[in-house]
């Protein structure tokens, strides 16, 4: 079964995505850009039996795919009750300023020995950006900021 996360990046910049992706992933598997690097809509990462594609998102207009998921987001976390109401705000602001999201597609699902975390976590942290593992907001070291109900690995 395929598993998914969403880097969630502060800046657009197409060109190095690609170009970091490749870094990160060239040396474990093929890397195919479907469209051109400085405006790509999927990167797949191609090892054997397993699969990464990378889905580019980024906003359009206030109604698009981008905004309805921004939202969605935003308001998720706007009604988890926490003790943490910094670590909740801190977390909606960066929300509210993500400017890509990247959707991750594991075939069948993530694999360390394919790159698949090396990947994940390096774009992370090469943009600044956190991740949306389905259960909450993880940073590029994998700590968890915030999950749905309200706990955090963070230290205050």
């Amino acid at each position: 079964m395929a598993q998914y996360c969403t880097i969630l990046c502060p800046t657009d910049e197409p060109g190095r995505v690609t170009a970091v992706v490749r870094d990160l992933t060239g040396r474990l598997g093929v890397v195919t850009v479907e469209g051109e690097p400085e405006d790509w809509s999927s990167i797949t990462v191609q090892d054997e039996d397993v699969s990464l594609v990378l889905n580019s998102l980024v906003f359009g207009a206030p109604d698009d795919k981008f905004a309805t998921m921004q939202g969605g987001m935003w308001s998720y976390f706007d009604r988890v009750e926490t003790a943490h109401t910094s670590l909740k705000a801190d977390l909606q602001q960066r929300i509210e300023g993500l400017t890509l999201a990247i959707g991750v597609v594991a075939e069948p699902h993530f694999v360390e020995d394919s790159g698949h975390f090396e990947c994940i976590f390096g774009l992370a942290d090469a943009f600044d950006a956190v991740i949306g593992n389905g259960n909450g907001i993880i940073d590029a070291q994998g700590t968890m900021i915030l999950d749905g109900e309200g706990h955090t690995e963070v230290e205050a």
